[in-house]
């Protein structure tokens, strides 16, 4: 065992790191990336943090705490308390690098660091398409992040959030995605089928997504309406919440398919749902990346996704998976027979989609990236 002058001369030399957002909800695409992020880096050159500003949920909490990573709760009241909470924090654990993953984590963190003079690098870590809303916002954002270390998750965030203006160093660094095995892999389909009560012969499709409007579980259930009187054994999983839930069970009972819906709400056994999917279907129109997209991957599933934001660096289109136009339920349709017609073509895509996902999303060498990220914004003080 290392001698305990040992252990403080190492904590002395590692950097402190904060990562910081909005929320830390369990099927949140960022809080999901700052739990692989902290689940896998094995250097002892950081001592890394997460805060957010609203209550992290228990499953959350209960990952980072595993990982013997603190949480903070900074309050999500205006702008003026948080900063204030920020402010404090940063004095009393001089971190030194801030890294934000939502516009109001950056903005407060931004402001905290001027009040009191702190020498605390701030980096964006963008991971969002429909980053902020109106041009004042897209102004402030501009004008504050010009020389700041920018970190895209996607190229397709990169393209809507970079250019002419901006004179710092930035990165694009997909996120990485644990394999599907040991406690991520997937339930028998006879196990979970037997759980949710669901017949061996149904056919299911399977979509996992906070219930948003960005998220267009509308276009899923219309494309699904099409499908039922011909395939009568066809049934549509949903996992996930969100303010739009109610309206779409009510949607769902509107265009008569209510009974083959089933809305199972939010899960924590979401990736290991996917062995009950026969296909995975995601319709978001705007996804900076798709975690749940390469879970499904991983899990060898055929796919089909929107043709619109990072998606499409994800699937491409009758090799790893079959896109649609984002929004158009007769053409999502039409992919979904065809993957009923032709089950080996799907099951072709799956096997490359695994293949591919294996190579291009793994933990540590996301970890790996991010950890020479935070080198260079330190090194940039």
């Amino acid at each position: 065992m290392r001698s305990e002058a040992r252990i403080n001369d190492d904590l002395a030399f590692s950097k402190k790191i904060l990562l910081l957002n909005r929320d830390l909800v369990f099927h949140g695409g960022i809080p999901r990336a700052f739990s692989i992020l902290t689940h896998s880096i094995t250097s002892k050159d950081f001592l890394i943090q997460v805060a957010s500003f609203e209550k992290p949920s228990s499953e959350m909490s209960s990952a980072f705490l595993e990982s013997e990573i603190p949480v903070h709760t900074i309050g999500d009241s205006g702008y003026w308390q948080p900063i204030l909470v920020i402010r404090q924090l940063l004095l009393q654990e001089n971190f030194d690098l801030v890294i934000a993953a939502s516009f109001k984590s950056y903005l407060v963190a931004k402001i905290a660091t001027t009040l009191i003079l702190n020498k605390t690098r701030i980096a964006f870590w963008i991971q969002a398409i429909p980053l902020m809303p109106g041009r004042i916002r897209k102004w402030v954002f501009r004008i504050l992040a010009k020389n700041d270390p920018l970190i895209f998750n996607s190229k397709a965030t990169q393209q809507v959030h970079g250019g002419d203006w901006y004179q710092g160093q930035s990165w694009v660094i997909p996120y990485g995605v644990f394999p599907a095995t040991g406690d991520n892999t997937p339930y028998s389909k006879s196990q979970v089928r037997e759980i949710l009560g669901l017949p061996e012969n149904n056919i299911i499709l399977g979509y996992t997504a906070e219930f948003t409007n960005w998220k267009d579980h509308q276009t899923l259930l219309e494309a699904f309406s099409l499908l039922t009187e011909k395939y009568p054994l066809l049934k549509l999983v949903l996992v996930g919440i969100g303010q739009i839930f109610e309206d779409m069970k009510n949607e769902a009972v509107a265009l008569g398919i209510s009974e083959n819906v089933v809305f199972l709400g939010p899960r924590t056994d979401a990736r290991n749902l996917l062995g009950l999917m026969d296909i995975y279907v995601h319709t978001a129109q705007g996804e900076a990346f798709g975690i749940a997209v390469a879970e499904a991957m991983l899990a060898a599933k055929p796919i089909i996704v929107a043709n619109t934001g990072a998606l499409p660096e994800l699937i491409q289109h009758e090799l790893n998976g079959l896109l649609f136009k984002a929004g158009n339920s007769h053409e999502l349709s039409q992919n979904i027979e065809r993957l009923l017609k032709f089950p080996s073509e799907g099951n072709l895509y799956g096997s490359r989609a695994k293949d591919d996902a294996l190579k291009r999303y793994s933990p540590a060498n996301f970890a790996h990236q991010i950890e020479q990220v935070m080198l260079a914004c330190i090194g940039l003080q």
